[in-house]
């Protein structure tokens, strides 16, 4: 197979960057140290983006103009900003991409992904790392959790979301009843072992989603323009209303595991800034302040120009998902929508590849039309159209 030199300059950059923070979440970090290798390579993957601009043979007006104020906007962000220190190297992995081949690099992204999550959970299952237990009240009731070699129990469950998030984008439609219950095994087993209820009830709602409306595209497709626009604004609203003295809220409160909560209480604490605050997260149970909801954690930690910014990118790709009609795509874009009014995991390149799509969206038009249009045609036939 021939790689480019700009696929193979981006994949430098990108791939063992991602695979860093993929072990930033595990016991695995006191062996391997990701972040010492983090702040070394990205020195490197800077480099390689740079040179991969250099060698761009054409430079579109839009791109001249959006891209510099982009990666202005992301290094003010970033500047002595620990929570967001990442934004700049994001964006420029954002950019850098716009103009490769989407679907090979979610691929390789899912494969890292299982690997990482493979040996982290099979090295805890067998001692070599901790699989720390961790007792939490919820519901009214205690909950034993496992970490399974993860610093935290949510984070292996969180990644197998993100695995079958990127399955289904690939087998959308071709999805056999032993596929469905291999996932349904393997959720039920990350739920038994870590107590995580939204991303279990997530998993399954998605599968219901991919069954039911593959033959119910019209609604997928038609309405993904807005997804974001309207799950971001439904987050906001119902965090700025929130209210524990209301039955309705208090329940809805208890089902999100306190996100509700903890979500107004940044609000109010940090408040929306142009480039975001810095900000020290706690977990510990008796001064956690976590926000989960990725629209308002953005919001607080990144600002509101980055907010607007993602926002905007995945607004345009969604449109022009609609307009080539990707029906696997559009699905995806709804799910992720959905994820981050409850999850951080958004703007987490180790998490979400397809954040990549709104650097094709917003800096690169002309490629993003032609690379939909042509994975249209490529999955035609399985979807029976």
């Amino acid at each position: 197979m021939k790689i480019r030199v700009n696929e193979f300059l981006f994949s430098v950059a990108y791939y063992p960057w991602i695979l860093f923070w993929m072990f930033t979440s595990t016991y695995l970090k006191d062996t391997l140290h990701p972040y010492g290798l983090l702040n070394i390579w990205e020195y490197l993957g800077v480099l390689c983006i740079i040179l991969k601009f250099g060698l761009q043979k054409t430079i579109n007006a839009k791109s001249l103009l959006l891209v510099p104020i982009t990666i202005l906007v992301a290094f003010f962000v970033s500047k002595d900003n620990g929570n967001a220190s990442f934004v700049f190297y994001s964006f420029l992995l954002i950019v850098a991409a716009s103009d490769l081949e989407f679907d090979r690099i979610v691929k390789w992204t899912m494969i890292l992904q299982i690997l990482s999550m493979s040996i982290t959970v099979l090295l805890s299952l067998v001692n070599i790392i901790p699989n720390e237990l961790f007792v939490s009240f919820a519901g009214g009731f205690l909950r034993n959790r496992y970490g399974l070699g993860y610093i935290f129990p949510t984070f292996a469950p969180n990644f197998f979301f993100s695995i079958v998030i990127e399955y289904i984008y690939f087998r959308f439609s071709k999805i056999k009843w032993i596929e469905y219950l291999f996932i349904a095994g393997l959720n039920i087993f990350f739920y038994q072992m870590t107590g995580t209820r939204v991303t279990f009830i997530l998993v399954f709602a998605m599968l219901l989603l991919e069954y039911f409306f593959r033959n119910r595209l019209k609604l997928i497709v038609n309405s993904v323009p807005y997804s974001y626009v309207s799950m971001a604004a439904l987050t906001y609203l119902l965090t700025e209303l929130y209210n524990p003295g209301n039955s309705l809220f208090s329940k809805l409160n208890l089902i999100l595991s306190q996100r509700l909560r903890f979500a107004q209480q940044g609000l109010q604490t940090w408040g929306i800034s142009l480039f975001g605050t810095s900000i020290q997260w706690n977990s510990e149970a008796a001064s956690y302040n976590y926000v989960d909801f990725s629209y308002i954690n953005i919001l607080i930690s990144y600002g509101l120009i980055v907010f607007i910014i993602v926002i905007a990118g995945y607004t345009i790709t969604g449109t022009l998902c609609k307009r080539e009609n990707n029906i696997a795509l559009a699905m995806v874009l709804w799910i992720w929508a959905i994820r981050a009014s409850v999850d951080p995991q958004l703007f987490l390149l180790w998490f979400n590849p397809f954040l990549l799509l709104i650097g094709r969206g917003l800096f690169s038009k002309r490629k993003v039309e032609n690379d939909f249009n042509s994975l249209y045609v490529q999955r035609q036939d399985s979807i029976g159209r």
